[in-house]
Order: structure tokens, then sequence, then C-alpha cells
């Protein structure tokens, strides 16, 4: 948080109508780019394109989109997690000479990994040609690299050019892929990747531009991935726990369909799709707004511990940390429910907009109600993580991949009226144990500082 949130802050905090809404629109591209880049790039090309094309391979161009991103977000996620711990630790001790260094090796990393991956879905499992793969694979790649790259944005305090990045990868996306679309499937994934590439690339170069400090091999790097094993765990799991039940959906031989030999269900993906959506506003206002105004009390009352503070100058930081989390909550509570109230009441006409079966819209009922669940979830890890309380966090990201799991399973035995109340419930469930758990270490925040989770003692939470 050293950079662009404090910029898009002061955005926020004009005293106008246009300010708010650019800061606040800057901040859904930053924290969500990827997904709304894919989001409306896949809109456009769908839009302009199902009359023009043989039937199958707009679907197949989908289907190989979402497995990309899927796939590669949850093994990425490790890694992605590791390198924010290292950036923010290098920030925070003035040294950044490694940071460029690690990005390098964090993407070296992921695509090495990975590499296996792409060529047992698209070689091995799909029924598609050899130059449909190879591109399918390419894909893969810079999805891949860009959930890595995108860790760095957080830290850039000039906001227009990674804002420029995403658009400029959207319109080009959509209209490679518009004009390619008469070489089918290869066409389409061709053109999106080009614009896919050319994001990663800006922001690559907005990145080394922004630290400008010598490529050097980051000798630091790869230690915290056995300090911080707790955090790369946490990580894979929570992003697993997302994607579990549409892997569920896809994997039950009744529900299924496949599309050349990959199989989906695009019944449950759609709906859960545009549902999560639902999501953006409310991350948006967190990163410009509540977690800078948390990250200054944070930072304060960190100050009065390690430059001796009496005990009431840490009570009173303490207190006004409190005081900054609770609005905050409240904040998030209020928009979270303002948007799943009315996302609900305007459900049908939503459906038919979005062209949704009628199957579809109890699923997206659900869903909605679970992702403002999994917001204040996400929250709730967020402000541990704040505070190094790797196990809390590691528990609850594999408490929600499990109950996502089984209570997934379970509405499949009750029938598609119960489809998405297996995300619900395990999002609900989960963000209440979150904040209970959150609201008891608040409570014991003196206690964690100096000896609960004090490397001096000994001790890690």
């Amino acid at each position: 948080m050293a950079g662009i949130g404090f910029e898009l802050q002061k955005l926020v905090r004009r005293d106008d109508l246009l300010g708010p809404a650019r800061g606040y629109l800057y901040a859904a591209t930053i924290v969500a780019g990827p997904w709304i880049l894919t989001v409306l790039a896949i809109a456009i090309i769908s839009f302009w394109s199902p009359y023009t094309t043989p039937f199958g391979d707009l679907p197949l161009f989908r289907t190989i989109t979402l497995y990309n991103f899927a796939i590669s977000l949850v093994l990425s996620a490790p890694i992605a997690m590791i390198t924010t711990r290292f950036l923010a630790d290098r920030i925070y001790d003035g040294n950044e000479k490694e940071s460029t260094g690690a990005l390098a090796a964090s993407i070296l990393v992921t695509l090495v990994v990975q590499a296996p991956v792409p060529f047992l879905i698209y070689f091995v499992t799909a029924d598609i040609s050899t130059g449909l793969a190879l591109l399918a694979s390419a894909n893969y790649f810079v999805v891949a690299a860009l959930w890595v790259a995108v860790v760095f944005l957080s830290t850039l305090k000039d906001y227009l050019p990674v804002i420029l990045s995403f658009i400029i990868g959207l319109a080009l996306s959509a209209f490679c892929a518009i004009w390619l679309r008469d070489f089918g499937a290869e066409g389409y994934v061709t053109g999106f990747t080009v614009g896919l590439a050319l994001t990663l690339f800006m922001i690559l170069g907005r990145t080394l531009g922004e630290f400008r400090a010598p490529l050097a091999w980051p000798r630091h790097f790869f230690t915290y991935f056995m300090d911080y094993w707790q955090l790369a765990l946490a990580a894979f799991a929570y992003n697993m726990a997302i994607w579990i039940d549409k892997w569920i959906f896809w994997l039950t031989p009744s529900l299924a369909m496949r599309i050349s030999g990959i199989p989906t269900y695009p019944a449950y993906d759609g709906a859960m799709f545009y549902a999560h959506l639902t999501l953006a506003p409310g991350l948006a206002v967190f990163f410009a707004l509540i977690e800078t105004g948390f990250y200054t009390r944070y930072r304060r009352y960190y100050w009065f511990v390690q430059n001796h503070g009496t005990l009431a100058e840490i009570e009173i930081a303490q207190k006004e940390l409190e005081t900054t989390t609770v609005r905050g909550v409240r904040t998030l509570l209020a928009l979270h429910l303002a948007i799943a109230v009315a996302t609900l009441l305007l459900a049908p006409s939503i459906a038919d907009l979005l062209s949704l079966m009628p199957t579809q819209i109890g699923i997206f009922r659900f869903a909605v109600v679970g992702t403002a669940a999994h917001a204040f979830f996400l929250y709730a890890l967020i402000l541990l993580a704040y505070f190094d309380l790797r196990r809390r966090v590691l528990f609850l990201s594999c408490l929600f991949l499990v109950l996502n799991t089984a209570f997934t399973l379970g509405s499949q035995y009750f029938g598609y009226t119960y489809f998405g109340a297996g995300y619900f419930l395990a999002a609900l469930i989960s963000a209440a144990t979150a904040f209970a758990t959150a609201q008891r270490e608040f409570g014991r925040l003196r206690y964690l500082t100096f000896i609960g989770n004090n490397p001096a003692t000994g001790r890690a939470l």
C-alpha cells in the first residue's frame, strides 16, 4: 500500500463528483483488471460474432479462456502470495534492489512449474488440432504470468499507465479476435492472446520503470517459500475454494457437457460468473478507501510499539485502529447489502439482459448472496494477514475449501433447485468464522504484538 492506493485515495476524497467516480473506477480496474478485461472482451467478441462463425468455435474459445484463467489462477496463487510478501518486506525496509529480480524470478518459476498443465489439457485431454493446442497453451502462459505481474501494480504511484494498459489490452483483444474470427477458434484465441500479451508487457515495462533497479538475482526470494509456506498454501487453498464448486459440476457426468473433449457446465458457470461481478464495487472501495485508512492507523500503532511509546499512547493507537476498522466494515456491509438486495430484486430483468435461462436464475441468486459473504471472508483474511497470523489464514482458507466441496456435493443430491446453495453456505459460514476469529485477535492485539506473535519469544500464530 505504499503507492497506488494512496494516490487513488486523493481522487476519492476530492470535493467533486468526478474525482470519486474516477478513483473507484480506477481502483476496480486495478483490483480486478484481468477479470474485467476478460469479461468485457468476451462480451464484445460474443456480440459481434455469433452469426458469422461456424457453430462451436465461440463456445470452444470461451471454454479455453475459462480453463486458462481458472487453473492458472489457482496454481499461480502461491507464487503470487510469496512475491507479495517479499515485495512488501523490501518496500518496508527500503531495500528495493531485488524487486526487479523477484519479478523476473516469480514469472520464471510460474511458467516452469505450470508447463505440464496446458500440455495435459490441450494435447492429451482435448480433441483439438495441434495448432489450436499450441495457441491455447501460449494463452495459458500469458495469463499465468499476468497473475504474478499484477502483484506489483499496488506499488506504482502513477495509476494512469496501468489503467491504459488494461484499456488498450481490452480493445486490442476484442479487435484482433473479431478480425481473425474467420479462422475459427484459432483466430479467437490468437486475437485474445495478443491483447493479453500487450497488457502484460505494458505492466512489466511500467513496473521496471518504477523501480529502476538493475536486474539482479534475488538471493532471498526463494527462502521465502520455506519461511512463509503457510501463506503459499493458504493462497492455493483459497483460490482452489473459489473454483472447486465449478470443477465439481464439470466432472459430474450427468450434468457436464464436453466441448471438443473438454468438460464444462455452462449453465452453472455463466450464472456464477455474472454473480461474481457484484464483488468488484466492494473491492474497489476497500482498496481505494478502507484499506488505506486501516494501513495508516496500522503503521501508527506499530510506530509507537517500535519506538518505545508509552502504554497510553499504544492503547490510544490501538483504539484508533479498531475504530477505523469497524467503520470500514460498516461501510462495506452497507455497500454489499445494497448491491445484493438490488441484484436479487432485479434478477429476472438481469437474467433477460444477460440471456440467462430460467434454471440459472436460482443459481444466480444463491451466488449473489454468496458473493457478498465471500467478500467479507476475504476482508477478514486480509486483516488477519496484516498481523502475520499465517496459521489462522491457512486454517480459514482450508475451511472454505472443505465447506464449498462438501456443500456443493450435497446440493447436487437435492437437485438443480439448490445448485449454488453449496457455495452460498460455504461462504456464509467461512465469513462468520473469519470475522469471529478477527474480532478475537483484535481483542488481544497487545498480547499478540508483544508475546503471542513476537519473533523474539519464539512463538508464531
